[in-house]
């Protein structure tokens, strides 16, 4: 996954956490998704209508996605766009930015802090 991302690359998740985006290494935003995304039963991201602007050595991509989060009989489902930047780099493309626009959220928002804390147990 961190070959996919840039030396450093601007997180946004202003819309879902209200933090301030922030320039992460590859290595941080794995660690961010891995303390999560795993302590979900299982989770089901759908992205769709793609749209690419290229311009030489950068592109910009915006699409929609929907993600499902599972905790037993729960759900947490999360609708929004996303505008990615890449940078051409070689014959490789990468993410230099990646910015999630939350619109809509239904289910048990909670799911979130039951799996962090389902990751922070002893496996």
């Amino acid at each position: 996954m961190e070959s996919a991302f840039d030396e450093s690359v601007l997180l946004d998740y202003t819309s879902t956490t209200g933090k301030d985006p922030a320039w992460l290494t590859p290595r941080q935003i794995v660690d961010i998704w891995a303390a999560l995304l795993p302590g979900f039963d299982r989770t089901n991201h759908q992205l769709f209508d793609i749209e690419i602007s290229e311009n030489q050595d950068s592109a910009t991509a915006h699409y929609r996605g929907k993600a499902e989060h599972y905790i037993d009989n729960d759900v947490w489902v999360v609708e929004g766009t996303y505008e990615t930047t890449l940078l051409k780099k070689g014959e490789d493309w990468v993410i230099s930015k990646f910015k999630f626009n939350l619109e809509d959220w239904s289910g048990n928002r909670q799911l979130a802090a039951v799996a962090i804390e389902r990751m922070k147990k002893p496996q």
